[in-house]
């Protein structure tokens, strides 16, 4: 458990003002990414998504949860409304929106697993 000076409380606003991400900051402090965040989170400091905003392929418009089918992409555009395009086989979005949300299936695991043999 880390014991917060005001020191590292600064090193906190000024990193995030400088845009260093929690798991960069956590390095430097000797934390977990979790405790940046936990901290930040209780000093008020707002950092927000860092991805930009959410732009629907040409010629389509979110579409309410309601009125999506069963052939819908899932992908939220906005707090209740979803693209509404037609889903790529085997998964709920359309082409693109599979691809920011989905892992290449050839890509490294999260984790790996020992098994006796």
């Amino acid at each position: 458990m880390m014991i917060w000076t005001a020191e590292a409380e600064q090193r906190v606003r000024d990193g995030l003002a400088a845009g260093l991400s929690y798991l960069d900051l956590a390095r430097q402090l000797g934390t977990t990414r979790g405790a940046i965040a936990g901290r930040a989170r209780r000093l008020g400091i707002k950092t927000g998504p860092r991805r930009g905003p959410v732009k629907l392929p040409r010629g389509s418009a979110p579409i309410p949860l309601m009125k999506l089918k069963d052939d819908s992409c899932r992908y939220p555009v906005t707090a209740s409304r979803f693209c509404g395009r037609m889903r790529t086989r085997g998964t709920s979005y359309c082409p693109e929106h599979a691809r920011l949300c989905l892992r290449h299936p050839h890509a490294r695991p999260y984790h790996t697993t020992s098994r006796p043999a």
